[in-house]
């Protein structure tokens, strides 16, 4: 089943509801911060951020609906490898991308 979320004149479709939870009650406002409180920890994201950031791909870790924050680890290849945590603020995300 699709989920489609209409906010204002804007609207988003979710696609395949197999990646997100129940949504998280939390007073963070935005479309991004909707998707980030119901999306699976484990799931493979590309974000960007109002600053015209990129994130990703990267491992959603977690949302925290007090502060508003996404926990995003992303991975480097190579020898040796490295792992990146960022935590952004849902309010200062463009766009996410995800695979359903």
């Amino acid at each position: 089943m699709a989920l489609e979320v209409s906010l204002g004149n804007a609207s988003v479709n979710l696609g395949n509801s197999s990646l997100l939870n129940p949504p998280i009650l939390s007073s963070c406002q935005g479309t991004a911060c909707f998707i980030f409180s119901r999306l699976i920890p484990g799931t493979t994201v590309t974000v960007i951020g109002d600053s015209s950031s990129f994130y990703g791909p990267a491992t959603f870790v977690s949302f925290d609906p007090q502060n508003c924050t996404v926990t995003l680890r992303e991975t480097t290849g190579g020898t040796p490898g490295s792992t990146t945590t960022t935590v952004i603020s849902c309010t200062k995300i463009e766009s996410v991308s995800f695979t359903s």
